[in-house]
């Protein structure tokens, strides 16, 4: 069936969908069981008719869509996604749906913060939306979205995906998987021997579509191969008599001064002013003759780059107008490079050009995001995870910083240019003073202003 979506973004009311059909084509014993309880794994719809066709409305509310929820989980968390996935497919018999009235486009699969399971949007049609052949399509794209810590457990995933596509498989596979993996965690506390047995699954969705089976024994060894432990001491200990003979220790000038200072003095300001002076200190000038002589130097920020000057080209541009250029010191390419990498080392987002977030804000958040990304692709940004321990966005800032969501917002490109979500933050985002709605793309246009959360992360859109 050939269906017509529509996607309206409003600033007030924020993002609904809606969907036309033929009015005689509705599916009436399934819209009055949905209306009657209202399905968790569907986005929540009204509708009404008018000359012949049926509008179906459906509100997005705090419901992210999943393309933009990328990023690594834990088994745990990564099996109950694939589950809130599949196993509506197979369960929307009870509230008399039909599979193929699922809208199984990854384009319009929602994600729910909260509950950390997906949602769909359902048509209640007589005929059919979507084909068996799109349901292998959509299992590939969310394998693409998000990725697991466990190796073993993600291969399997795509190998079932890959071949013979079946949910019901592939709910077993990871109903196995759970439980494997729980039967580790409690191994940890227990210390389970190899000739335990593992009792039978606990979890049954249903009894019609994936009854529980009894699982193997877990051979889990408890004890570590000696000969292995044995080189792996004698190499740490190899390793360690080195080290404690030479004795290499690596100072910083700029960081070797600042201890020398009374802690009781208030620290100055011109932090990175006074590192790049540091570091002109350490600029040595080539002779003919090869040999390296030290050169006295002052620096400047001109068209983004660090210039410096030698105390005579010094002397002699201060006599004249103040407009004059500065002269530029013909160092040695890799001189210039080791700086740019020790400014990149101390500031890993410090950029002077391209499509991104210039910062206006506090001096903790880095001065520039570059998002220079491809039609179809997305950025996203949000906060480091200590309880993770892995990134999650494309950008993240600095666990310290307050206000920033984990998963806060992303900027996804299109045709027309740079659309920016907020992806339900606790914080909100903000563009130009006004805070968006959950989920509602807003269109970017260059030297907008836009704010990350309330605590000062605000920034500035630059498109080249």
């Amino acid at each position: 069936m050939n269906y017509n979506i529509e996607c309206k973004n409003d600033l007030l009311t924020g993002t609904t969908l809606i969907v036309k059909i033929p009015e005689d084509e509705i599916d009436k014993k399934a819209l009055y069981t949905i209306q009657t309880d209202m399905p968790p794994f569907i986005i929540p719809f009204h509708h009404y008719c008018s000359d012949g066709e049926a509008l179906f409305v459906y509100n997005i509310g705090m419901h992210c869509k999943l393309q933009y929820m990328t990023g690594s989980r834990a088994p745990k968390e990564y099996a109950q996604l694939w589950i809130s996935v599949l196993s509506p497919l197979l369960e929307c018999t009870d509230w008399f749906m039909q599979p193929n009235a699922f809208l199984l486009d990854a384009e319009y699969l929602y994600y729910d913060k909260d509950k950390k399971t997906c949602c769909f949007v359902y048509i209640p049609s007589i005929r059919n939306i979507s084909q068996h052949t799109q349901l292998k399509e959509l299992a590939a794209d969310v394998s693409k979205f998000i990725s697991v810590d466990d190796v073993l457990l993600e291969n399997k995933i795509l190998r079932a995906i890959m071949k013979n596509f079946d949910p019901n498989d592939l709910l077993q596979t990871l109903r196995s998987a759970m439980v494997q993996n729980e039967s580790r965690d409690a191994s940890t506390k227990t210390q389970i021997k190899p000739d335990m047995v593992v009792a039978d699954a606990p979890y049954d969705m249903t009894e019609n579509i994936c009854p529980t089976q009894t699982y193997q024994e877990l051979e889990l060894p408890n004890t570590i191969d000696t000969e292995i432990y044995d080189n792996l001491n004698s190499m740490v200990s190899e390793s360690s008599s080195v080290y404690a003979s030479d004795e290499i220790v690596i100072e910083f000038p700029e960081k070797k001064a600042r201890s020398k200072k009374n802690k009781s003095e208030p620290r100055e300001k011109g932090g990175l002013q006074k590192k790049i002076k540091a570091l002109s200190g350490l600029f040595e000038k080539r002779k003919e003759s090869g040999k390296l002589q030290k050169v006295s130097s002052d620096h400047v920020m001109r068209d983004g780059r660090l210039h410096f000057e030698s105390d005579a080209q010094s002397a002699s541009t201060k006599n004249q107008n103040e407009q004059a250029p500065y002269v530029q010191n013909t160092f040695p390419q890799s001189i210039e490079e080791d700086l740019e990498m020790y400014l990149e080392t101390e500031n890993p987002v410090l950029h002077t050009s391209g499509v991104g977030l210039r910062s206006i804000g506090g001096v903790e958040t880095p001065l520039f995001i570059e998002a220079d990304i491809e039609v179809g692709e997305i950025f996203s940004i949000g906060k480091f995870d200590t309880s993770v321990g892995r990134r999650q966005s494309s950008f993240e800032f600095d666990k310290k910083i307050k206000g920033i969501s984990h998963r806060h917002c992303a900027i996804k490109r299109v045709a027309e240019g740079y659309l920016l979500i907020d992806l339900a933050s606790s914080a909100g985002t903000f563009v130009n003073n006004e805070r968006l709605p959950p989920n509602t793309a807003y269109k970017l246009t260059n030297g907008c202003r836009i704010s990350i959360g309330n605590s000062g992360a605000d920034y500035v859109w630059e498109m080249g």
